[in-house]
């Protein structure tokens, strides 16, 4: 069957919001905006979802992957069959002006209601620690013994602890590494008695040379690939054979062979991996990396990936691995695909130690909430990607305290490269300082918690979200957390002050001991030193 291709004129000042969660810097999309995303067989690490929403009360959904592009006032549309159907629904009308409000709320009522299910509280009400770029692939029990330590005796409370990769014998094979372990039950009993819930950091990958491996493929648990040879002279009456044997994806750590999850008995099997290690060593959830759509593409010349369900596709395997996570309240995604208003905390993608990164945040926290992902948390506070941590990289300690104040107020925070190790004390403090902002405001925060299990409202916000019509359709350096909170952290290097767009009412602001109220609407420049992240509550 032939591709289907729809189109649709923007309306004039019409601003899109949508696309994968990872590009919305490059967002909100209007009549100047070039720009193509193919989300077939492709989520671009991290969360997407088949909708477009619109300033002026217009969204776009289709029950399928589908290439979305914006080009001088145009959206164009391609999905891969004739029946495949897109869906243009218009909450404006004659009596009711149309909003980005009232566009996200018709598309989360109808194709992603609200579970009523929210994580664990303690993802949102301390600031989570992963020992990533501290240990990177060396996990051992007494280095993450020392981490979580060291937490404590430099004033954090203790939460969520997640041990990263490494701390496995091999993909596949989850059990304890023993030459790093020699006791890792004792090791999580002695982490819970510290005060911490303890996460396990797993992938749907299995190492090739492994004993697992050999019992999955036996089992037919795996994604399989073929290829058609041609073996004999043209003309003969054996001219091709097919080929078939487990496809082996090419990623981040090497290549592995892949979990087939629409087999029911392999994710039967992975569960299984997980709830024994909930049984044996008492671990409290899990952090589920990779499982991205884009892994299931065959970039080899005339093969093709094969699911036990031949329906099946790279993003439904992203989204049957993402609802695993649905099982276990203490959980963390990175990628997924078509899962607005579901239980799960929603991670941003691997940022780099850069101030461009950091710019990122708040675009994709936006996103998150529009497409339906309200337990939102930025990726690491200085940036995940390890690579920046190498010996020979130099760490911005402005740039790592400007990371920290940007995320105190989402709704979750996550600290991995330690504070007291990178920076000079007065930054430390600052790190603190914004870690117990964060918990102070925990009550608030679970307040909007319970509020978008209900109506899967976004806890994080843009301004044209809470205040339509009035010129901020594209500001995304700044956002709201609910209805009472605005947050205008310092993204650029070496500024001491920034431009604040106060909406209207008034926005009070206790800083130095000095209090201010600031009567919208109206922009002013807010002194912002170092130490300070502008955060005003509305009165």
């Amino acid at each position: 069957m032939s591709e289907r291709k729809w189109t649709l004129e923007m309306d004039v000042g019409e601003v899109w919001y949508g696309g994968p969660v990872s590009r919305f810097h490059f967002g909100p999309y209007d009549c100047t905006s070039s720009i193509i995303f193919d989300l077939r067989n492709n989520t671009y690490l991290n969360q997407a979802q088949p909708l477009v929403l619109s300033s002026h009360g217009r969204l776009i959904w289709s029950q399928y992957p589908f290439s979305i592009g914006f080009e001088k006032g145009l959206i164009t549309i391609i999905v891969d069959h004739e029946s495949h159907q897109i869906q243009l629904l218009n909450t404006h009308t004659s009596t009711t002006k149309g909003s980005l409000q009232s566009a996200f709320t018709l598309a989360s009522n109808t194709f992603f209601p609200a579970s009523s299910k929210f994580p664990d509280e303690t993802l949102f009400r301390i600031p989570q620690f992963n020992t990533w770029i501290e240990l990177q692939y060396n996990q051992y029990q007494s280095d993450i013994l020392k981490y979580a330590q060291n937490i404590i005796d430099h004033g954090y409370s203790p939460g969520i602890l997640m041990i990263d990769d490494g701390w496995q014998e091999s993909y596949g094979c989850w059990n304890f590494n023993p030459k790093k372990f020699h006791d890792p039950k004792g090791m999580i009993e002695q982490l819970h008695k510290m005060g911490f819930k303890v996460m396990m950091w797993l992938v749907p990958y299995i190492t090739p040379d492994s004993l697992e491996y050999r019992e999955l493929e036996k089992k037919k648990y795996l994604v399989m690939m073929e290829q058609t040879l041609q073996d004999s002279p043209v003309g003969s009456d054996r001219m091709h054979t097919v080929e078939k044997w487990p496809f082996l994806l090419r990623w981040w750590n090497g290549v592995s062979g892949v979990l087939d999850l629409s087999n029911p008995d392999s994710l039967k099997w992975f569960l299984g991996v997980l709830d024994g290690l909930q049984t044996e060593y008492g671990v409290d959830g899990f952090k589920l990396d990779g499982g991205d759509a884009e892994a299931y593409r065959c970039e080899q010349i005339g093969c093709s990936v094969l699911f036990f369900d031949p329906e099946s596709n790279g993003n439904d395997q992203s989204q049957r691995f993402a609802r695993i996570g649905e099982q276990y309240p203490v959980n963390e995604l990175r990628a997924s695909w078509k899962l607005g208003g579901q239980a799960i905390a929603q991670r941003l993608r691997d940022k780099n130690h850069l101030w461009e990164d950091l710019e990122m945040l708040i675009p994709g926290g936006v996103i998150q909430g529009l497409s339906g992902h309200a337990f939102s948390c930025p990726d690491m506070i200085a940036g995940g990607e390890y690579l920046c941590f190498l010996p020979g990289h130099e760490i911005d300690e402005e740039l790592f305290v400007r990371s920290a104040q940007a995320s105190a107020l989402f709704p979750m925070m996550q600290f991995s490269a330690a504070p007291w190790n990178a920076l000079r004390p007065e930054y430390q403090k600052i790190c603190l300082d914004c870690a117990k902002l964060h918990e102070d405001f925990g009550d608030y925060i679970m307040e909007l918690v319970h509020r978008a299990a209900e109506t899967g409202e976004p806890i994080l916000r843009c301004l044209e979200y809470n205040y339509p019509g009035n010129g901020y359709e594209k500001v995304m350096d700044q956002f709201l957390l609910g209805d009472e909170i605005l947050v205008a952290p310092v993204l650029q290097k070496g500024a001491n002050s920034r431009t604040v767009i106060f909406p209207d009412g008034q926005w009070k602001s206790v800083w130095s001991n000095t209090e201010e109220t600031i009567h919208g609407p109206i922009i002013q420049t807010i002194h912002a030193p170092i130490e300070r992240l502008p955060w005003f509550r509305k009165q």
